[in-house]
């Protein structure tokens, strides 16, 4: 039994040939951008002269109201913020000052509370606090 042996160029021989066609055949497919616009050609052609209609009914039109009616809601819906936007713009807010007091005025007994504590716990009694009281039997 003889036991050929293959060459490099034998070797490759098949995948060379193979790779050559798939180019010849992608070559002759054509560019991506006609391969579109052969299909969208052909599309557009299938459809010349193609209707459809159905009668009116409500299953039909149930979309055509939805958008009417999200339509005529938004239209509310910007008059509504635009009235909460004057009267907002009408009334003077003097909330920011008003909250700017308490917040002065609170902080202002929390320290005074912490005073009185600091000065009550410093103080020396001048007079005695506890008085003995003693009692006597008598009997």
């Amino acid at each position: 039994m003889k036991v050929f042996k293959k060459g490099k160029k034998q070797m490759y021989m098949p995948t060379l040939v193979l790779a050559a066609a798939l180019f010849l055949y992608a070559a002759s497919m054509g560019a991506p951008r006609i391969l579109v616009s052969r299909a969208s050609t052909m599309l557009g052609s299938a459809v010349i002269g193609a209707t459809a209609s159905v009668e009116p009914n409500p299953y039909n039109t149930l979309a055509q109201q939805l958008v009417t009616k999200q339509d005529e809601l938004s239209v509310r819906e910007k008059e509504l913020a635009l009235r909460e936007g004057q009267q907002f713009a009408n009334t003077s807010s003097n909330l920011p000052l008003y909250s700017l007091m308490a917040s002065l005025a609170l902080t202002f007994l929390v320290t005074l509370n912490f005073y009185f504590d600091w000065r009550r716990s410093n103080a020396r009694p001048s007079a005695p606090t506890q008085q003995i009281i003693k009692i006597e039997r008598r009997g």
